[in-house]
C-alpha cells in the first residue's frame, strides 16, 4: 500500500518547485521506491508548502538515514512564498518533529537554505561544507577574466587538441572514466552501475541530463562530464578522464563547457564542490563564488556517535 505522505508529495511536486535531489523520481532511482520517505507540512488550505525527504538505509541490520547515492543535497525545503524568517522557523520545526528518530541521521542541506537554527533546537548538530557557484545571469567574458592564468592555458591547450561532443547515452564510457578516477584515489563509488543506470534513465526521460565527451583526433573519448539540470541550476554529477585526457586538460575544458551550458540556458551553475583539497583547488581556479551549506546530523548517544564516524 502506497505511503500517503509520499503520494501527496508526488502530487505536490507536479505543482511546486523542489530541487533536483528532492524530486520523488530521483529518490525512486537512487534509494529504491520503497526505501525513502518524506515529512510534510501544510498551510491552512491543506496545500503542501514544506517537505523533508530522506533515504532509509540499513547498516548492520539497523535502519538509519544517510545521504543517498549520487545525491549531495537533501534536508528541508519550504516554498519561496512561505520563506519569511519567522515562518521558516515554524515550518522547519514542524518538519523536524515529523522525522523518524533513527540512531544515526546525516544529511546535507541545500545551499539556498540559510538557517539551521530550528534544527539545532530540535537536537541536530551542524557542520559547514562548501561548494562553488556561478549565479545566473552570467557574464562569460567576466568569468573568463576571473580564471587563473594556469586554467586559461589548460583550456587553450585542450581546445587545440580535443573536440567536445554531447552523447547522453554514453553511460558506459562515463562510468568507466568516473570509477577509474575514484579507484586511483582509493575511493569506491557510492553505488553500482545498475543504480546509476536507473538514475540515468529517469533523468533522460525528463531531459535532466547531459553527457559531454572530450574526444581526440582519432575520435576516441579521453574525458567525460555528466551534467544534471533542474529549472534553476546545472550541476556536475560525475566526471573522469584517461591519462591522455588529463595531459590534454580534458576536464578543464569540459567544466568550462558546463558553465557555458548553464549560462546559455539562464541557469545557475553549481560545482557541487568537494571538501577534498585538490578538487577544491581545481574548482576555485574558475573564480566562482564560495557558498556554504549545512551538514546536519543527529545521533542517539555517544556510542552511536563513534559508529557514525566509522560509517561516514
Amino acid at each position: 500500500m502506497l505511503n500517503n505522505n509520499k503520494q501527496l508529495y508526488r502530487d505536490a511536486c507536479l505543482q511546486r518547485f523542489v530541487p533536483l535531489h528532492h524530486q520523488p523520481w530521483w529518490l525512486d532511482a537512487v534509494c529504491g521506491a520503497g526505501n525513502w520517505d518524506v515529512a510534510l507540512v501544510h498551510n491552512k488550505n491543506q496545500e503542501v508548502i514544506g517537505s523533508w525527504p530522506y533515504c532509509l538505509t540499513k547498516k548492520m541490520g539497523v535502519q538509519m538515514v544517510l545521504p543517498a547515492p549520487f545525491t549531495v543535497y537533501a534536508g528541508p525545503w519550504v516554498d519561496a512564498g512561505s520563506k519569511k524568517f519567522t515562518s521558516d522557523h515554524r515550518w522547519f520545526k514542524l518538519l523536524a518533529e515529523a522525522l523518524p528518530r533513527p540512531p544515526l541521521f546525516l544529511q546535507n542541506m541545500h545551499p539556498d537554505v540559510i538557517s539551521h537554527l530550528p534544527l539545532h533546537w530540535s537536537g541536530f548538530e551542524q557542520g559547514t561544507r562548501y561548494t562553488y557557484c556561478f549565479d545566473s545571469p552570467m557574464d562569460l567574458d567576466k568569468i573568463q577574466e576571473g580564471f587563473t592564468p594556469a586554467l586559461r592555458n589548460h583550456i587553450k591547450q585542450a581546445e587545440g587538441s580535443l573536440r567536445l561532443i554531447r552523447d547522453d547515452e554514453a553511460v558506459d564510457t562515463l562510468w568507466k572514466f568516473y570509477t577509474n578516477s575514484l579507484f586511483k584515489n582509493g575511493i569506491k563509488p557510492p553505488a553500482g552501475l545498475m543504480v546509476f543506470k536507473r538514475l540515468h534513465a529517469a533523468m533522460l526521460e525528463r531531459n535532466a541530463i547531459q553527457i559531454w565527451l572530450a574526444v581526440d583526433s582519432t575520435g576516441q573519448a579521453q574525458a567525460a562530464n555528466c551534467l544534471t539540470l533542474d529549472a534553476h541550476t546545472v550541476s556536475t554529477l560525475m566526471s573522469g578522464q584517461t591519462e591522455q585526457g588529463k595531459s590534454h586538460s580534458g576536464l578543464h575544458v569540459l567544466t568550462w563547457n558546463a558553465i557555458q551550458q548553464a549560462a546559455s540556458s539562464g541557469r545557475n551553475f553549481d560545482f557541487e564542490g568537494s571538501m577534498d583539497a585538490a578538487i577544491e583547488q581545481a574548482f576555485r581556479a574558475y573564480g566562482a563564488a564560495l557558498r556554504p551549506y549545512h551538514q546536519i546530523r543527529r545521533v542517539k548517544n555517544k556510542g552511536w556517535g563513534v559508529l557514525f564516524q566509522l560509517l561516514v
